[in-house]
C-alpha cells in the first residue's frame, strides 16, 4: 500500500517515475497486492482499490505514452457525499439562469470516472446546449502525427459538438476541499481540474466561502 500511495501522491505533483510505475502495474506485483488484500479488513481493500484505480487513471489521461491498460471501467468511484440542500439550491439557480433543466445534468461521472456535480454544453456564442443530445463517453481519434488535441469525440450522442461547443462541468466544493485556513483548493481537487480539462471540460468550482 505504501509503494501505491507514494507513486500517487508524486502523481498529484505531476511526476511519473516510469520504473515505480511499470513496478506497480507488473503482473507480479498486482498478483501480490490481491493475496495481501483479500486477507484485509473491507475497509483496508476499499482504500487500496480506490488508490489503485485514480494511479492508473493518472497515468491514462497524463502519461498514455506508457500504455498501460485501464481496468476501472466497473469500478464507480463515489467520492466524499455532498451536501444535499446545496446541490439543491444550485440546480434551481441553473435551471433559472439556463431556461430549463435539459440543459445540464446532475450527479453524473465523465469518462475515467471523475464524479461532476453538474455537467452542461455551452455553444461558440456561450448559449447553452441541450447536453442530453451529446452523451457523455469520451473516445480519442488521433489527428496528424499522433495529436489528439483537436480530436475529442464523444461516443453514445445522437449528434456531434458544433464547432467551438465547449462542455463545462461545475463542482460546489465544500472546506474540506482547501488546505487548512486557505482558499487553495487541495492536490486532489487541483488534479481533478487537470484532468478535465485534458478531456475537454472547462471547470468551474463554487467554493463554500462564496
Amino acid at each position: 500500500m505504501e509503494v501505491v500511495d507514494c507513486a500517487y501522491q508524486l502523481a498529484i505533483a505531476q511526476y511519473f517515475p516510469e520504473d515505480l510505475i511499470s513496478f506497480i502495474f507488473s503482473v507480479r506485483f498486482l498478483e501480490k497486492l490481491d493475496q495481501v488484500i483479500e486477507r484485509s479488513t473491507v475497509g483496508f481493500r476499499k482504500q487500496v482499490q480506490g488508490r489503485l484505480m485514480k494511479l492508473n487513471r493518472c497515468i491514462q489521461l497524463e502519461c498514455p505514452e506508457m500504455k498501460l491498460p485501464w481496468f476501472h471501467d466497473q469500478f464507480m468511484h463515489r467520492g466524499q457525499s455532498q451536501t444535499v440542500t446545496i446541490l439543491d439550491n444550485i440546480e434551481i439557480h441553473l435551471t433559472n439562469i439556463l431556461g430549463g433543466p435539459e440543459y445540464f445534468r446532475r450527479s453524473v461521472f465523465t469518462p475515467y470516472l471523475y464524479k461532476l456535480g453538474f455537467d452542461m454544453v455551452l455553444s461558440k456564442d456561450k448559449q447553452p446546449l441541450v447536453c442530453a443530445d451529446y452523451g457523455s463517453a469520451l473516445n480519442l481519434t488521433q489527428g496528424p502525427k499522433g495529436d489528439t488535441s483537436h480530436n475529442i469525440q464523444w461516443g453514445v450522442m445522437q449528434k456531434q459538438l458544433p464547432p467551438g461547443a465547449q462542455r463545462v462541468a461545475i463542482d460546489y466544493l465544500g472546506a474540506k476541499y482547501f488546505c487548512s485556513n486557505t482558499h487553495h483548493p487541495m492536490g486532489y481537487q487541483e488534479m481533478k481540474r487537470r484532468h478535465l480539462e485534458i478531456m475537454g471540460y472547462k471547470y468551474v468550482i463554487i467554493p463554500h466561502f462564496e
